[in-house]
């Protein structure tokens, strides 16, 4: 039997079995939550606007979603979140 080096669907039931018991949707959490972060930092040390930063946050959901790491229902829910977030800077816009 061959192990595939480029299967990233079963990157979350690796993690899960091996760390959370076996819940799924706890690993599925922390990868998101992980490649988010590493892709949020760079922005974050640049000090950047913080519309880039939301782009970023918003690019590495996507891509976690993409290849399967994070379920599209709470895909949504996220991106609903970042949307309440983003509220906030686009009224400062508005209201300037």
């Amino acid at each position: 039997m061959s192990v595939n080096l480029w299967d990233f669907e079963g990157v979350p039931y690796g993690l899960a079995n091996l760390f959370f018991g076996g819940d799924l949707l706890t690993a599925q959490i922390v990868l998101t939550a992980f490649i988010t972060f590493c892709m949020v930092l760079p922005g974050i040390i640049a000090r950047t606007k913080p519309d880039i930063i939301m782009l970023l946050a918003f690019f590495a959901v996507l891509i976690c979603t993409a290849i399967g790491w994070m379920n599209s229902a709470l895909f949504m829910i996220v991106i609903a979140f970042m949307a309440l977030l983003y509220a906030g800077i686009v009224r400062k816009v508005i209201g300037a």
